[in-house]
Order: C-alpha cells, then sequence, then structure tokens
C-alpha cells in the first residue's frame, strides 16, 4: 500500500494577488462528493476562530458548477461559499479553470479550480472597451448630424430653379 500526504492548506500558492486563488475539491464518488477541501475562505476563519466551523461540509459543488468537459475553463462560475455568511468577498462572477488533480498511476477524484476575479480579469477592460465605443459612435454621430446639416444649408442658400 502506497500513501500521499499533502498539506492540505498549501495545496497551491498563486502568485496572481487576492482574485486569483485555487481550491481543493474532494470529488470522488460518495457521501463526500463535492466537498471543498481548500478555499481561502477557510484559511481566514481558521485563523480567526482556531478551527473551521462544521457548516462547511454543506457547501458542496455540484456537477452543474462544472464545465461539461475536464480539463476545462468556465466563464460565469460561481464559487459555492459565496453562499455563506462569511462568503460576501467571493460573490460575484469567476473565470476558473477546473483541472483533475494527478498522481501519477492513480486516479485520486480530487479536483483544483483556479479561479480568477471576472472584473479583474475581463470585466474592467470590457468596460473601457464600452465607454470608448461609446465616444466614438457618439462623435461619429456628431459629425454625421453637422455634415448633413451643413449639406442642408448650402442647398438651402443656392436656390437653384430649373
Amino acid at each position: 500500500m502506497v500513501a500521499l500526504t499533502m498539506e492540505v492548506g498549501r495545496f497551491a500558492e498563486l502568485q496572481g494577488g487576492d482574485h486569483q486563488f485555487a481550491v481543493l475539491v474532494d470529488y470522488r464518488p460518495g457521501d463526500s462528493k463535492g466537498v471543498i477541501l481548500q478555499h481561502p475562505l477557510f484559511d481566514k476563519l481558521i485563523g480567526r476562530q482556531g478551527k473551521l466551523p462544521d457548516r462547511f461540509q454543506n457547501y458542496r459543488l455540484h456537477a452543474d458548477d462544472l464545465p461539461p468537459e475536464l480539463p476545462g475553463p468556465m466563464t460565469n462560475y460561481r464559487d459555492p461559499l459565496a453562499a455563506d455568511r462569511e462568503g460576501e468577498e467571493y460573490r460575484g462572477r469567476w473565470l476558473t479553470y477546473v483541472e483533475p488533480v494527478a498522481v501519477p498511476g492513480q486516479q485520486n477524484g480530487w479536483l483544483v479550480i483556479v479561479q480568477e476575479a471576472y472584473d479583474t480579469a475581463i470585466g474592467s477592460t470590457l468596460d473601457q472597451l464600452k465607454a470608448g465605443l461609446l465616444r466614438r459612435g457618439l462623435t461619429a454621430l456628431g459629425l454625421v448630424v453637422l455634415l448633413m446639416a451643413s449639406l442642408w444649408w448650402f442647398a438651402t442658400r443656392l436656390n437653384v430653379k430649373y
């Protein structure tokens, strides 16, 4: 028998800042399917309270929360821990990539989900793009109106009679 031991709290540390992190999920068939094993909220609560409240066993990842094929990305992921009263900072839209955890020679049924806040990754860029397009569109509309008004003015001044 071979065993693998790891400190779950040190599973993955990303360099992406506060808006990017990894979550470890037990996705083996059985009673614990979907249980979140590691999440940054756990570290905060354990640091503040000394232990993780029992209610976190009730928050699970469901098949509907995952992409149709693994590994795979998701563009509108909702973090299950956002439903908790302590999970306010995890509410909102996330970009994710879900990948099974690979252990050479075996499948362990764990998933790692790398999450990045949508607004940080894409949202602000899209907002800037929308604002730029709106400015350019209004400028173009103004120029067309000015051109049409100028042509109308010249046409009425010529007062050509045939």
